[in-house]
């Protein structure tokens, strides 16, 4: 599968970036799709959207994400507070973050749901590659930019 990561949202502060799909929409825009307003949700995505209001304002900092999988893979979830939804991204530095998809959480380990296995499983293997990358000076990082590489294959 190939995954390219693509700018979704720029600020002073932060630079948001999400991932396509094998030309497919963003990873951020199938999430919303499937908790539109007024569903049994909307509840759990205003706290979601609450949360990615604080970090646009302030920057991608670690304390707002819960952190999933091992601290160096860098994977975390929003929200940090208790919620029936799940948002999984990939928090690259203060100013640079990677969101991917995500879905209701109704285990209590993201390991034991097929569908939030299979998107942090994604960003575990995107945040090999591009670290890889990174370091082969294929992609570089200058600010709150990432440029160079930004496909991947994902197997």
């Amino acid at each position: 599968m190939e995954c390219e990561l693509e700018l979704y949202l720029e600020n002073e502060n932060v630079n948001i970036y999400s991932i396509r799909t094998n030309g497919e929409k963003l990873e951020i825009e199938k999430f919303l799709e499937k908790f539109p307003p007024g569903s049994t949700y909307e509840k759990d995505i205003n706290i979601i959207l609450a949360a990615i209001k604080k970090i646009i304002s302030n920057g991608a900092l670690e304390r707002y994400f819960r952190p999933e999988g091992s601290y160096a893979d860098g994977i975390g979830a929003i929200p940090i507070e208790g919620n029936r939804l799940r948002l999984y991204c990939i928090r690259v530095s203060d100013s640079i973050l990677v969101i991917g998809n995500g879905d209701v959480k109704q285990v209590k380990k993201w390991q034991e749901c097929p569908i939030l296995s299979q998107y942090v499983e994604q960003l575990k293997k995107l945040q090999e590659k591009l670290t890889q990358s990174l370091k082969d000076r294929t992609t570089t990082i200058v600010n709150k930019n990432i440029n160079g590489r930004l496909k991947f294959n994902i197997k």
